[in-house]
């Protein structure tokens, strides 16, 4: 058994309905006017009669009337409907080629975006392909919005470990964190940030050598990429530490002149923090990690840390003593502080 496409069973409704009415309107037209001349004017000469007859005959002129206007009222509804319909069918085929339209146009912005961002070395370009991506990824086409991320996070994983803070990178590592904040959309992208080349460096004393990194980028941080991985280079002044992926690992990286920090074993491995103010330590983060003269005032320290590992010229100020606690926030009992930080005065 067939199914029937519902535009034609509506048109065979419709027909039906059509051929009705114009049955009822005839037949019926016929029918009452042979009545009305049969019965009604060829009654005896005589007007009592002729009313008598009149008033019979009355209500099947009115039933008719009725019939009549059912059956056209059903059919004009009919009418009216396959006529939205068609309009509706007629507004979705446009739709449908403003559509196609639309997406010519942004997949033509895409391209040509991606072929600015592939002269590096010519900023007005760079800037003009940051622009066409950005309008590309606030559209409402997600596969393309998505694209245009990706193309702004290669940009950024390409050109940042070597070109360093250019103003181009600072407005494409905004732009991709502000469209995900907007937008609610990410790059599919996994960001991994290390410095490009190596240096064979030999011990003097023990003719040891081994590899160094020959340069040393300073890093920006990063969010709208499913994750972001920094190896090697270093922060060298505070940000807004919020504005990091989630997704964030560091690996040999150093931190300079930063405040608030929120240290985890499990992001930070083998990094080096100097003159830092640190907010939290955790996940073992103070044995896997190295402090050079920070600051731990008030910070809070879960007891899977080697405490001891903080000694040297790490301080606290005497009125914001760090606080050991155990991974549920549960305040632990306080050892000596004072004994394996300095102590300063405010």
């Amino acid at each position: 058994m067939t199914d029937v496409d519902p535009a034609n069973r509506k048109q065979r409704v419709e027909e039906e309905w059509k051929a009705i009415t114009l049955a009822v309107a005839f037949a019926g037209a016929a029918i009452l006017g042979f009545v009305v001349w049969r019965y009604v004017f060829h009654a005896p000469d005589d007007l009592a009669e002729t009313l008598s007859r009149s008033r019979i005959v009355a209500p099947f002129g009115v039933i008719y009337v009725a019939a009549v206007t059912f059956s056209a009222t059903i059919w004009r509804t009919m009418i009216t409907s396959r006529q939205a319909d068609q309009q509706r069918d007629q507004l979705e085929k446009l739709q449908i080629q403003i559509d196609q339209t639309e997406e010519s146009n942004l997949a033509a912005l895409l391209q040509k975006g991606a072929e600015f961002l592939s002269n590096a070395k010519d900023n007005s370009k760079v800037s003009a392909g940051i622009a066409s991506l950005e309008a590309v990824a606030e559209s409402g086409n997600e596969r393309l919005a998505v694209t245009a991320l990706n193309l702004l996070a290669d940009f950024i994983e390409t050109n940042l470990p070597t070109q360093g803070q250019t103003s181009n990178l600072r407005t494409a590592i905004l732009s991709l964190a502000s469209i995900s904040d907007r937008t609610e959309r990410t790059s599919t992208r996994n960001i991994v940030l290390s410095p490009r080349g190596t240096v064979t460096i030999i011990d003097p004393a023990t003719l040891d050598s081994s590899r160094r990194f020959s340069t040393e980028p300073e890093w920006l941080p990063i969010s709208g990429v499913r994750t972001v991985t920094y190896r090697g280079g270093k922060f060298a002044r505070n940000f807004d530490w919020e504005r990091l992926n989630p997704l964030v690992s560091f690996d040999e990286v150093l931190f300079e002149s930063c405040l608030n920090l929120a240290v985890d074993g499990n992001q930070h491995t083998n990094c080096t923090f100097s003159e830092c103010s640190i907010a939290s330590l955790r996940g073992n983060a103070a044995e896997s990690n190295r402090f050079e003269s920070c600051s731990f005032s008030g910070c809070r320290i879960t007891e899977d840390n080697d405490i001891t590992a903080l000694s040297g010229f790490n301080y606290f100020r005497r009125e914001q003593p760090p606080v050991l606690m155990a991974e549920n926030g549960k305040i632990l009992e306080q050892p000596d502080w004072a004994e394996m930080l300095r102590v300063i005065e405010a």
